[in-house]
């Protein structure tokens, strides 16, 4: 992550930001959007632009191409469920990029809370 690009106002209609730096192919991916459904240890669903370009980042254009995210989260007793889904169109060529790029957040994920 990009130290100081990570904000998330975790409200409806709240921005979140990030951006991630990609040393192995000499980029950085900026991801940028707005919450519109937030039901605390329940469900969130925002918007999701993606860039690679640090003025478009900044700039933060509502109308900017985007996806729809749906995380879903579940009380496993003693463990918790969650469920990423993405929704939008991607070019054919992107999918197998984006997929290896999610496994990489959740592994991350999964490392930092070991």
């Amino acid at each position: 992550m990009v130290p100081g690009s990570a904000t998330s106002e975790a409200n409806v209609g709240g921005l979140w930001t990030v951006a991630i730096d990609v040393p192995q192919y000499d980029m950085v991916a900026y991801f940028f959007g707005w919450y519109s459904t937030v039901e605390p240890l329940k469900r969130l669903e925002h918007s999701m632009s993606y860039t690679q370009n640090a003025a478009e980042f900044k700039a933060q254009d509502r109308n900017a191409p985007h996806h729809k995210i749906v995380i879903e989260f579940e009380d496993r007793s003693d463990k918790s469920w969650v469920k990423f889904s993405q929704f939008g169109e991607m070019p054919a060529e992107q999918i197998e990029a984006t997929t290896v790029g999610m496994q990489s957040y959740f592994a991350s994920l999964k490392d930092f809370l070991a």
